[in-house]
């Protein structure tokens, strides 16, 4: 079960977490690697989903049929700007650019994009049948899952360059419309003229840091634990992410160029799918979509409304089998689900579901 990043004691969380699963039935290797590239949301600390890509590990791995000839690599990274400790403060390795901090929306999509297609070419390397055997499969939280289906919206442009297969999309709490019409979102619509006063925002992040800094990374943790019923894990997690150098101006930053941009409907039948065939040599990707009941991150209406227009209906029989799968939550799994150990697991086991039918629905259309 290799894992890439610091070790779960370390007081400076991970950037990086990868889970390779070998195929259990290839004696001369796997038929096919599928990697499962994983997007977090605002705050962008990967470490806060580590119980959940564990437990989406372990449950993989006790998939047998069609799964015995598969290899999986479970793969995520923080977003730019959120590692803490050393790293915080060096270039990232898989800049092609020089990316200034704090990154707005659209320079954060290409960041992904680039950590995506580095991960991509060194899998496709490590395959013994080339590119045509590496599959990829995004799963996104919250603002993850903006980023998931830009990703495919700009992958899927590039058809002169089309090596890079995206097979599905899990989107996990989706904020893809209407950001600023949920109940968070009314409230932080004061921060959309600090837009034309950005040096307001270094005031007030400064502000912060000159209050956490007074206060131990301990103290810090038991009174997140306290105040926000985190667990252990979530709570440091936070306490590091708010004593770093670059968090949170990046959160607040990035928060409202969310709010500007995330305003509609921005793509098309490539994405959310239609009766006619695609011009693209790879077919559509499969989309999942999970709500919840009660999420203050998107209003209700909209979520109806976008279920209504793009979710498949499951009325009308197989005659609408190329829309997106879009449920709603039963158990009441808040927003924020990846800072509580049990609702992480809840998730990861759905997650897996989906990830199963995926990779059936691809290794069935090859045949015997």
């Amino acid at each position: 079960m290799p894992i890439v990043g610091h070790s779960p004691i370390s007081p400076s969380p991970r950037t990086e977490i990868r889970f390779d699963i070998p195929a259990s039935g290839a004696a001369n290797g796997p038929s096919s690697t599928y990697l499962i590239f994983f997007i977090p949301g605002n705050p962008g600390l990967i470490e806060y989903y580590h119980e959940y890509l564990e437990r989406l590990y372990i449950s993989l791995s006790s998939f047998t049929s069609p799964m015995e000839n598969v290899s999986f690599e479970l793969y995520g990274r923080s977003l730019r700007g959120f590692e803490c400790g050393e790293e915080s403060v060096k270039p990232d390795k898989m800049d092609d650019k020089t990316l200034e901090l704090p990154l707005g929306l659209q320079d954060q999509i290409s960041f992904v994009e680039r950590t995506l297609s580095h991960t991509f070419h060194r899998l496709q390397h490590n395959s013994t049948k080339g590119a045509s055997n590496v599959n990829v499969i995004l799963i996104g939280h919250s603002l993850g899952t903006y980023i998931s289906l830009e990703i495919i919206r700009r992958v899927r442009e590039e058809m002169e360059t089309a090596s890079l297969r995206i097979a599905g999309a899990i989107c996990l709490f989706p904020t893809v419309v209407d950001l600023a019409a949920s109940p968070k979102g009314k409230k932080l619509k004061h921060f959309l003229h600090l837009q034309s006063l950005p040096i307001l925002i270094p005031i007030l992040c400064h502000l912060i840091k000159v209050i956490i800094i007074l206060i131990p990374l301990r103290v810090l943790t038991l009174l997140i634990r306290l105040v926000l019923g985190f667990a252990n894990d979530a709570a440091r997690t936070t306490s590091s992410f708010l004593k770093s150098k670059n968090g949170v101006h990046q959160a607040l930053y990035m928060a409202v160029d969310e709010l500007r941009q995330m305003n509609h409907d921005a793509w098309d039948s490539e994405i959310w799918g239609a009766t006619h065939p695609s011009p693209h040599p790879h077919p559509r990707p499969k989309l999942f979509f999970y709500y919840g009941q009660k999420d203050d991150w998107i209003a209700d209406e909209t979520r109806d409304a976008l279920i209504k227009l793009r979710g498949r209906n499951h009325r009308n029989g197989n005659d609408d089998d190329w829309r997106p799968i879009m449920v709603i939550d039963k158990n009441r799994i808040p927003h924020d689900f990846c800072v509580n150990k049990h609702y992480s697991l809840l998730i990861a086991e759905k997650s897996a579901e989906w990830v199963v039918e995926i990779v059936d629905t691809i290794e069935s259309a090859k045949g015997p």
